[in-house]
């Protein structure tokens, strides 16, 4: 297993649109010619996303799939090397917040 990336400059909605199937649904994505490899041969790679609660009472809790309207606190991937080897740079889980200044339900333009 590998975690690729595919880089794709943001061109306006209309081109982020193209992206999406539907609410919280995206086109798979594909390995091409520009993708890069940031880690290989991994034992496996997950995904995890903070989920944000209304209620401040409720624990939060991390989800396996984004499902939700508002965007994640969090992403957390989890990878772990195929075959361990210490003389090698391992991969490691990394958290990462999330810091949106934008909500996508409201529309936005110039005043």
């Amino acid at each position: 297993m590998r975690l690729v990336v595919n880089e794709i400059p943001y061109q306006g909605p209309q081109a982020a649109g193209r992206m999406c199937l539907g609410p919280g649904r995206f086109s798979p994505p594909n390995a091409g010619p520009d993708s890069f490899v940031l880690a290989d041969k991994l034992a496996f790679c997950r995904f995890a996303y903070l989920d944000r609660p209304q209620d401040l009472n409720v624990p939060v809790r991390w989800l396996p799939r984004f499902a939700g309207l508002a965007w994640p606190q969090a992403v957390r991937i989890e990878m772990a090397p195929m075959e361990p080897d210490p003389s090698r740079l391992q991969p490691i889980s990394v958290v990462a917040p999330i810091h949106v200044l934008r909500t996508p339900e409201l529309a936005y333009g110039d005043y």
